[in-house]
């Protein structure tokens, strides 16, 4: 009896300790989450109580920081669809602040993981940690304002997942065999524009360019790539390997590329470039420095299998990307508004690259004027914008390439040179438009051009949306021509916004008539077949109207923007267009370059789309087409009769339009 009262007691005190315990455990429980709660609502109000002159309430980056060494270690685990990464990055201070606002995006930032120090290690007290997702910016508060001209280095530890977006670090995946039942998953960068935020806390704008210390985790069976070469690897427990990268050239964020995947490789012709084929990609293809990725479909070519058209899209691409390497990687947009300039230029080099490669495809003749004739029509409503003033996309790339086309007719030889005084003056830095325009025209004078000054022709093809008609009047009497110009609208009536340059245009004519005999010509100007002649020298219209003397013949064509190589289209007077659409009806069609003639029926079929030509003018000068047998004036034709077809569908006069 007295042994069961004992035993009673002693499981009363052990119920009642594991009370006890329960409920100081559950107080330690309540108390964190209030100081979680409390540390979460205190920033919150730290973030939202400093009034709209706080600097992460501003959408940019402040001036006050600049980053220029990262240390970055990430850690994806493909199968849970998670990564997890550390960084220090090391900041120059360029004006006295407390706050340090950088840029994170759907990342959870470690409690107790993020420090500031100087450089020499001294570590500096935050006062407190914000994550503010309206700008995706993390701010961190230092106790003391950090000072002019020192450094300091930011570090901590943070957590992501790896969607499956295809932005920023993300997963893709593809299948080893048809059955479609053996899916394999590796890991991808897309930062550009804007989602390196995605997979590491930084400085997310293109003009905070930084080196980089790149290490990436993965499982051994895995292969691991960076912008460059792995300077060491160490394996770690668990079958871990840690890839350590070399450090890379002075980039912007959205250069930095990762893969991690076990594919098989190839070696090839790009010296230190590796060129990644990706299942899922948001973009073609992306011109990371060093590390060229690109989807599937836009690079695998099978000589048996593919089409013949495919070998081409792949070396385009190749050399588009490489292109880059140079414009946009060496020197690079200071903002978004401007990459239209990185692209346009690569681009430009990139055809002339690939028609260097393969001179029987063509390309330079017909990529510039199948371009062409795509963004004119684009351009030419309300819905156009100018250039420099947005980011742009796939058609402004295409615009941009043009005018790069028609600044090196304008320049020759000079432009070349201008290209390389301005990336030997900007590498690894940041460059606009007019830095571009001002090395142009610094080569321009040193030749003793004295009729350009670039930034003024270029600002009025870039700063106002759309581009000219010019129209050409011929005097036949005295050989005095005519120009004029006017914005360019299938509907002339339609509302656009005031430009402060009033819709006129620097506009570049050149000019070819038909002679008699064989004319030489200097300046490296060239006739083309007999009788053919290249006015020499460029005419510039500046005004909506000026007065040109050219010694043409009344009898002879008159022929403005050779080979379409101006933005802009031609308009004639009715007698020249009958003299262009008789020289046409000749055995010695030819005679006008194959660029012209396509550009003669692109013209005339859209001018009349937008009612500043009679059909039957434009119609009379497509009957020579039954001798064409070049694919340019064709292509042209095509689209030409293709709106027309479309537009008399379903009426009575569609029976009358007759395919050739």
């Amino acid at each position: 009896m007295e042994m069961h009262t004992a035993t009673h007691k002693s499981d009363t005190e052990r119920h009642t300790r594991k009370k006890v315990a329960y409920v100081a455990v559950l107080v330690l429980v309540i108390i964190l989450i209030s100081v979680i709660v409390a540390s979460l609502v205190h920033r919150k109000i730290l973030a939202d109580s400093s009034g709209g002159d706080a600097p992460w309430h501003r959408p940019r980056l402040p001036k006050s920081l600049a980053p220029y060494h990262y240390r970055l270690e990430l850690k994806p685990n493909l199968e849970d669809s998670v990564f997890t990464g550390t960084v220090e990055i090391s900041l120059h201070c360029l004006a006295p602040t407390r706050y340090i606002v950088l840029h994170a995006n759907l990342l959870n930032i470690t409690e107790g993981s993020v420090f500031l120090k100087s450089l020499r290690g001294e570590i500096l007290t935050l006062r407190d940690w914000f994550l503010y997702p309206k700008n995706e910016f993390l701010v961190l508060e230092s106790k003391t304002s950090l000072e002019t001209g020192r450094r300091y280095v930011i570090g901590m530890k943070f957590q992501g997942k790896l969607l499956e977006d295809m932005r920023g670090f993300y997963r893709s995946f593809y299948s080893a065999n048809s059955t479609h039942n053996d899916r394999r998953y590796l890991a991808v960068s897309q930062f550009a524009p804007m989602d390196a935020r995605k997979a590491f806390p930084c400085f997310d704008e293109p003009a905070m360019k930084a080196t980089f210390d790149v290490t990436l985790v993965h499982q051994s069976e895995y292969t691991a790539l960076s912008n460059m070469p792995i300077r060491q690897s160490e394996v770690r427990s668990e079958g871990w390997v840690a890839d350590h990268f070399y450090t890379t050239l002075r980039m912007p964020t959205y250069l930095l590329a990762f893969v991690i995947a076990d594919f098989g490789y190839k070696e090839g012709v790009t010296g230190i470039h590796d060129i990644v084929a990706s299942p899922q990609m948001r973009v073609p293809a992306m011109e990371n420095w060093g590390l060229v990725v690109s989807h599937e479909n836009r690079m695998l070519y099978a000589p048996k299998l593919s089409p013949v058209w495919k070998k081409e899209e792949v070396a385009s691409m190749i050399a588009h990307e490489l292109a880059h390497m140079w414009f946009g990687n060496l020197v690079t947009p200071e903002w978004w508004g401007g990459v239209w300039l990185k692209e346009g230029l690569a681009t430009w080099a990139a055809v002339r690259g690939v028609d260097a490669a393969e001179p029987t495809w063509r390309v330079k003749e017909r990529y510039f004027v199948q371009s062409l004739h795509q963004i004119l029509p684009v351009d030419s409503s309300s819905l156009s914008h100018p250039l420099q003033l947005t980011v742009t996309g796939p058609q402004d790339v295409t615009r941009g390439s043009s005018l790069m086309r028609m600044l090196n007719t304008i320049l020759g030889t000079a432009f070349r040179k201008g290209i390389l005084k301005y990336l030997q003056k900007y590498k690894y830095s940041n460059a606009g438009q007019n830095d571009l325009w001002a090395c142009l025209t610094e080569v321009v004078q040193e030749d003793g051009r004295t009729d350009v000054q670039v930034k003024e022709v270029m600002d009025t093809w870039t700063l106002q949306m759309g581009f000219p008609v010019v129209t050409v009047t011929r005097d036949y009497s005295n050989g005095r021509v005519t120009a004029t110009q006017r914005h360019f609208l299938y509907d002339p009536e339609v509302n656009v916004p005031d430009s402060l340059r009033n819709y006129v245009w620097q506009v570049p004519l050149t000019f070819m008539s038909r002679e008699s005999g064989n004319t030489s010509l200097g300046n490296g100007d060239t006739s083309r077949g007999n009788g053919t002649v290249s006015i020499p020298g460029i005419f510039w219209l500046r005004k909506r109207e000026e007065d040109f003397r050219l010694s043409v013949d009344a009898s002879s064509r008159l022929l403005a923007n050779i080979n379409q190589t101006g933005y802009y289209r031609v308009n004639y007077d009715v007698r020249n267009w009958q003299l262009l659409a008789e020289d046409l009806d000749t055995v010695t069609f030819q005679n006008i370059p194959t660029q012209s003639r396509a550009g003669l029926i692109d013209d005339a079929f859209n001018l009349v789309r937008s009612g500043h030509l009679a059909p039957e003018v434009a119609l009379n000068l497509s009957r020579y087409l039954t001798r064409e047998r070049e694919y340019l004036p064709w292509l042209a034709a095509e689209r030409a009769f293709g709106y027309l077809h479309m537009m008399l569908a379903d009426t009575k006069s569609s029976s009358d339009l007759k395919w050739l």
